[in-house]
């Protein structure tokens, strides 16, 4: 499933997630017959952790190529996860 804003509320942005296999979950725009505002608060709620981190990413990349960024981009989110597994406490007996 896909979490995308207002922006990507468009016919092509769907079937080009259906092409993909990706499940479609844009946040509706208000002018948008299946606008459902109940999902739209769950989906919202749902982005919203990430969406501070996003925001601190650096906008630009270091390298040339669809190969390298992606290998840029794939490295600095295994980096992200193993710090955010270290600075989480340990709970036992569960």
């Amino acid at each position: 499933m896909v979490f995308m804003d207002k922006l990507y509320d468009t016919k092509k942005s769907n079937l080009i997630l259906l092409a993909n296999g990706c499940a479609s979950a844009t946040i509706r725009k208000n002018n948008n017959k299946n606008k459902n505002r109940d999902l739209d608060r769950w989906r919202s709620k749902i982005r919203m952790p990430f969406e501070g981190i996003f925001s601190k990413l650096r906008k630009r990349t270091r390298y040339r190529g669809k190969l390298k960024v992606l290998f840029e981009n794939f490295g600095l989110a295994m980096c992200h996860n193993l710090k955010k597994a270290i600075s989480v406490p340990i709970q036992n007996g569960a």
